[in-house]
């Protein structure tokens, strides 16, 4: 009942509208400065909302909510369904409307053109679409109803399943931390017995290295000690033990060489020893005689003895007792202090040579700067020599070439002689018998003495002098003006004068 009265307010309206636009097509409405106003409004808020937004939300479309996203989907559903209602109701109807050649009049909100059943049968289907339209909203209304409630139990089973999943995953990762804790302890475990090892090895490797370093130390002195008593064995002895050592190094060739032989053979040839001659213990003073080491024939081959010829092929040490030492390492000091002192002298000679020569160079390299001096200034005096003399050629030269004569340039000469002396006569005194270039450079002097004196007067004298300086040369400058003045009334008479005599011309 509620929804046919309000339909029914709705048509009266519509009614009233259409009633009171279709008197004058070209009446506004009265409402459409509200609707302007209306969207004015919602603009402001709009502005007003993108204000309150922050720099990063500014100019972004906001994400769609599941629930947007639904009641977009159910307007879409029933927009559709709405057309094909309207499609179907209009699809009977189709001959009430007017063809397509017809006048089709202006498309306006508050335009109607037509007979009153017209009019009431279009009211009449705008109150079957509202009606179809309240129907479908009360239909969305229980579908989102529905959705609300399916929405909250669907939230409800997530979290619920969210919780168990979350449960499980933290079960299984304390599993395979447990499990990972317990291998990392066991490999902690490896690795320190490892470390331990190691260290342990390091230990005995450094142990059995510094002991390395301690023998191959004493062998070292060892091998040192053995050369240099070697070297200082007599040069005899050193060539008996070579030849031993040759010896021995061709009797193992020969045994290398020669096939083994039989026992027989062997027990033969055992009766033959191989004779060497024998070690003989050295003493000092005493050598060994050369024709017991040599040896005519290789001897056959014997086992027992090639094994023993290491002893042969290691030279033998000649000293046996620690004087035989002393005495050479005295000898040795001695010649040692000989050669020092000779080696000193021979020093003291080479200093004294290089002083000497270091002298000499010093000497020799003053002569030849103060030569390359004097050869430069002579140089030099020379070039300006040259220079002037061709000054003076080429004055001379010009001379010759001018117009003007010696005449001429003795008379300018001796112009100039008359005024020097008449400057030397009014700043000096008297004049004496000199050149032109000694008058001027004792007026040169006088001036230097007078500037001289004139510093050393004090302040008092200076700043009367300077009055009557002053003063003297105002009175110069008025004696010039009124000459200047003077010359310039002649300059003017004669001016005048001349002027009348032309007059007295023209008019004759």
């Amino acid at each position: 009942m509620l929804n046919e009265l309000s339909v029914s307010k709705e048509v009266k309206k519509g009614r009233n509208n259409m009633t009171s636009s279709s008197s004058n097509p070209f009446r506004m409405p009265s409402n459409i400065l509200e609707s302007a106003m209306q969207k004015e409004e919602e603009r402001r808020q709009e502005r007003r909302m993108e204000r309150t937004l922050n720099m990063h939300e500014k100019g972004v479309n906001p994400r769609e909510s599941v629930r947007s996203i639904m009641s977009r989907c159910m307007k879409e559903i029933e927009d559709e369904e709405h057309d094909k209602k309207w499609k179907e109701s209009t699809s009977g109807e189709a001959a009430y409307f007017a063809p397509s050649t017809k006048f089709v009049p202006l498309e306006s909100e508050f335009y109607h053109m037509g007979t009153y059943r017209d009019f009431i049968e279009k009211q009449e289907e705008i109150v079957r679409l509202q009606c179809c339209i309240i129907a479908g909203r009360e239909k969305i209304q229980a579908l989102k109803e529905q959705m609300s409630l399916q929405e909250e139990e669907m939230a409800q089973a997530e979290y619920r399943f969210r919780d168990e999943v979350f449960s499980e995953y933290v079960e299984e990762v304390e599993k395979k931390t447990v499990l990972s804790l317990k291998r990392v302890e066991e490999e902690n475990e490896a690795l320190r017995e490892t470390k331990q090892k190691i260290e342990k090895t390091k230990w005995a490797l450094a142990k059995v290295k510094k002991d390395i370093a301690e023998r191959s130390d004493m062998l070292s002195l060892d091998k040192q000690c053995q050369e240099l008593l070697w070297n200082i064995s007599p040069p005899e002895w050193r060539k008996q033990q070579e030849a031993r050592k040759q010896t021995a190094e061709r009797i193992k060739a020969a045994a290398r060489e020669t096939k083994p032989a039989t026992q027989a053979t062997r027990r033969r040839r055992s009766d033959v020893g191989l004779m060497l001659p024998p070690i003989q213990e050295s003493h000092h003073g005493i050598f060994f005689n050369k024709e017991s080491c040599t040896l005519d024939k290789i001897p056959e081959y014997d086992e027992g003895f090639v094994g023993n010829l290491e002893v042969y092929e290691k030279p033998q040490i000649y000293f046996t007792d620690p004087k035989q030492l002393l005495n050479i390492m005295a000898d040795v000091d001695a010649d040692i202090d000989r050669l020092s002192d000779d080696l000193s002298q021979v020093e003291h000679c080479l200093e004294c040579h290089k002083k000497n020569m270091s002298n000499l160079q010093q000497d020799m390299e003053k002569d030849t700067a103060q030569s390359n001096e004097e050869m430069d200034y002579l140089t030099r005096c020379i070039h300006t020599k040259r220079a002037k003399a061709a000054k003076i050629e080429q004055r001379i030269e010009e001379f010759k070439m001018s117009e003007d004569g010696p005449e001429q340039k003795n008379a300018v000469l001796k112009q100039l002689n008359q005024k020097i002396s008449e400057l030397y006569r009014v700043c000096v005194g008297d004049l004496p018998d000199m050149s032109s270039h000694e008058l001027l450079t004792a007026v040169e002097t006088h001036f230097h003495d007078l500037l001289e004196r004139f510093n050393t007067l004090p302040e008092d004298e200076l700043k009367t002098i300077k009055k009557e300086y002053r003063r003297e040369k105002t009175a110069r400058d008025k004696k010039q003006k009124e000459l200047m003045v003077q010359m310039e009334r002649e300059e003017r008479r004669l001016q005048r004068a001349a002027r009348r005599q032309q007059r007295a011309l023209e008019r004759r």
